[in-house]
């Protein structure tokens, strides 16, 4: 994090420093401008930034001589060089800032290093690699080489490592709420045919064959799908901006991306046309089942069998995926008041927590950070209604 002044009020922005391969890594270019150079990140040439789309658009509304422009961050002056493009915020950044590194010790090792294999080398392969590269470098006082296994992970599963297990079972969630609903709906469709058996018998007198009224039925089957899922689409747009709302900052990576867009509105509508034509087709083919001319000697009665065996079974499905979903709606809501129930060791009413980021250009030493903990501690603690201040370096719930 560095403090961001001179472009309206003073903010904390993340920052990430990078190499000078690390766009190229990626393959992804700035922009506006360029990426750093070889030389970028030494002494007296580490001043210049590259910021994001976002930053860009919401601090300098958008401006395009913003290239060369002076920008301060933590009280240091630096030069803008580029701009990325929309939706690049990887490693959530919004300032990209050249990293030089020296390995003149153990220390200047353990560094994360994002990388792209070639074409044809497995991830097992590169793992094997990196495990004979590392076993090359030289240890610290007390260390071992257990303390310096090199795993590679992707780049998605890293994105995504610790809300994966929740995002499935989400997922999950709405395919069983989708299926409830399509059963519903197949349902109710096949009432709607039962009543409509001398409207198809009319039809196929008049010469229209069962194909064609299949096509009719599945087409107002999809009108209907299609409706739905516009207005599943307005409620989206209103929960996702809830969502941003109320998710607890940090928690949810790349939460920022969140949106809808012209991707999710394809999958939304496409996925509605499917499924209204396949749950579609049940309530099709029992409507016109029967021929014109038992259709109009027994008047539409003999369907009723067909008819109520689906909708029998439709209904049973309906049950089961219900029952399923409420067993793990309660079984979570279940952990999550067995969680709240947990005894940390101490009393948490009350308890307030906040996190301060020490710019590196002002605080470079372990003696400035202390006499700056010391002073705000003994600044909390004379406040109005504070009985108590500390400081830890984590916050371990």
């Amino acid at each position: 994090m560095a403090n961001l002044t001179g472009a309206g009020d003073p903010a904390q922005i993340p920052v990430a420093y990078v190499t000078t391969e690390f766009f190229p890594t990626l393959r992804t270019n700035p922009a506006i401008g360029r990426a750093f150079v070889a030389g970028e990140g030494e002494p007296g040439r580490n001043d210049v930034v590259v910021l994001s789309d976002e930053l860009w658009k919401e601090r300098f509304g958008s401006d395009p001589g913003i290239l060369g422009k002076p920008i301060q961050l933590d009280g240091v002056g630096h030069t803008v060089i580029g701009v990325m493009p929309p939706g690049f915020a990887f490693p959530g950044a919004s300032v990209w800032m050249p990293l030089a590194i020296r390995f003149d010790g153990h220390n200047s090792y353990t560094r994360p290093v994002v990388g792209r294999l070639k074409p044809g080398v497995s991830r097992q392969q590169a793992q094997a690699e990196l495990d004979t590269f590392a076993g090359r470098l030289p240890l610290g006082p007390g260390e071992s080489r257990n303390d310096r296994l090199p795993q590679i992970i992707p780049l998605k599963d890293l994105l995504v490592a610790n809300i994966r297990p929740s995002l499935l079972i989400f997922a999950g969630a709405v395919a069983f709420v989708l299926l409830i609903a399509c059963a519903n709906v197949g349902n109710l469709s096949l009432a709607r045919a039962a009543g409509r058996g001398q409207e198809m018998t009319v039809r196929s007198t008049l010469g229209a064959n069962r194909s064609r009224l299949v096509r009719q039925l599945l087409v107002e089957s999809a009108l209907v799908s299609l409706i739905g899922g516009a207005a599943g689409i307005l409620f989206a747009f209103w929960g996702v901006q809830a969502l941003m709302a109320l998710a607890p900052a940090g928690k949810v990576p790349r939460m920022e991306m969140i949106r809808i867009d012209g991707w999710v509105l394809a999958f939304t509508f496409g996925l509605s046309i499917v499924t209204g034509v396949v749950f579609g087709l049940a309530p099709a083919f029992q409507a016109t089942r029967l021929g014109a001319r038992e259709s109009l000697s027994h008047g539409g009665r003999s369907t009723i069998g067909g008819h109520e065996g689906v909708r029998s079974a439709l209904t049973v499905s309906e049950m089961a995926l219900a029952l399923i979903l409420l067993t793990g709606a309660v079984l979570m809501l279940k952990s999550f008041l067995r969680l709240r129930a947990v005894n940390p060791g101490f009393s948490p009413h009350s308890v307030m927590t906040t996190t301060v980021d020490l710019p590196d250009s002002e605080y470079r030493t372990a003696s400035q950070m202390q006499a700056f903990h010391t002073r705000t501690l003994g600044e909390l603690s004379r406040l109005p209604g504070v009985l108590a201040a500390g400081a830890v370096d984590w916050i371990p719930l």
